[in-house]
């Protein structure tokens, strides 16, 4: 079921419905029933997979109860949150990978065709990272332990960002579905807006330009330098245009129902450097990315100086191609991306410097068009492998 879809459309009006009117009473009712209705959502798709989004997402409660309640600095604490992260991970990569070798390496043991090729789950990159935030924030001591069991199983499997995201912290959003939601018009009415403006980018722009790039890169040995070109820029503006559509519709949907989600782009193609790209694009990824990988990754390389904060950004952005989709062309395109950030990193003044660049990020000025213009080419130019 995707939003996009009549069948959607129907599942939200029940659901909203039902919701504001028989089930507000109080936030453990609410809880329940969004729920229920998320768990319908993905069965729709498929009931069997269905049953991984479950066991998932009570695992990671359980497992988050273990670890609250064992010592800080017991070795059977720390050998928990690793089997884990190991199962969760693993998980991921064999739903993401196995197809890939199969198809690749197969046909050198024996034929492929007597290998059984397996279904990816819809949203299993974005649960799976739902997932692993809860726990690692719970061994870090950021949040407390989540008492209730539905209410990590929604923080996982919440219809309206299981699919395609945005990844969202557990401390907000375990902290908004804790307390009773109330109807508010005002809001209600902007969410509708919201969810306007993220069909018409989706839809109008997004699926408009799709049949253009489509027939380009089936065969781009039959299409000139020049046509190569424009359909890399209309690529780029395809992506950005489903992508952030569909993150809008999200927030909408949810915002319908009283449950705000994070900002997952604010204009990136104005970006005046790599790093300002990132703090705009696919922020609730790049921020996960971020706290998770790269800050880790620069504490345990820091003795290396400007070299180390290089090879912290070289293995984050490796796993987010890996993330991204299976293939060489996803690494390509990370290590792009990892190399756009030598100039930021090596330019003078480097540490000092990421404070003002943070604080700056949305004042624009003319002289910026020249680095907006570069960083907009760099992008294009490595989306063309992503692609």
């Amino acid at each position: 079921m995707i939003f996009n879809s009549f069948d959607f459309l129907l599942f939200f009006i029940v659901v909203f419905s039902l919701y504001w009117s028989f089930f507000s009473k109080s936030d453990k009712t609410q809880n329940l029933f969004l729920l229920l209705a998320s768990w319908f959502f993905y069965g729709y798709w498929n009931l069997k997979l269905l049953a991984l989004v479950i066991i998932s997402g009570s695992l990671t409660f359980y497992v988050g109860k273990i670890i609250a309640r064992l010592d800080e600095e017991s070795p059977k604490r720390k050998w928990v949150f690793r089997l884990f992260v190991f199962f969760q991970l693993a998980l991921l990569a064999t739903f993401k990978y196995y197809n890939f070798f199969i198809d690749s390496f197969g046909k050198s043991f024996t034929s492929v065709h007597s290998f059984t090729h397996l279904l990816f789950p819809l949203g299993l990159s974005f649960y799976t990272f739902s997932n692993l935030s809860y726990i690692f924030d719970i061994y870090s001591g950021k949040i407390a332990v989540e008492e209730r069991w539905q209410n990590v199983n929604l923080y996982t499997a919440f219809f309206p960002k299981i699919i395609s995201g945005p990844i969202e912290k557990p401390g907000p959003f375990l902290g908004a579905i804790s307390k009773k939601r109330e109807f508010d018009h005002i809001i209600a009415i902007e969410n509708l807006k919201l969810i306007v403006f993220g069909f018409f980018k989706k839809v109008v722009v997004a699926d408009s330009i799709s049949p253009f790039v489509d027939k380009v890169f089936e065969n781009p040995g039959h299409h000139s330098s020049v046509n190569l070109i424009m359909i890399a820029f209309l690529y780029a503006f395809q992506i950005y245009s489903d992508f952030s559509g569909y993150s809008d519709i999200a927030r909408g949907v949810s915002g319908l129902l009283g449950i705000e989600l994070m900002v997952n782009f604010r204009f990136p193609f104005f970006s005046k450097d790599i790093g300002d790209f990132w703090r705009r694009w696919h922020i609730s990824l790049s921020t996960w990315l971020n706290d998770y990988v790269f800050k880790p990754a620069a504490i345990e390389f820091r003795n290396w100086g400007r070299h180390g904060i290089f090879a912290a950004i070289l293995l984050t952005f490796l796993i987010s191609g890996l993330w991204h989709g299976e293939g060489v062309t996803f690494v390509v395109w990370g290590l792009l991306h990892a190399i756009y950030y030598i100039p930021v990193i090596y330019g003078a003044d480097f540490f000092a410097g990421i404070t003002a660049a943070k604080s700056s990020t949305d004042q624009l000025k003319w002289r910026d068009a020249p680095n907006i213009l570069i960083t907009f080419l760099a992008v294009t130019f490595a989306l063309v492998f992503f692609r």
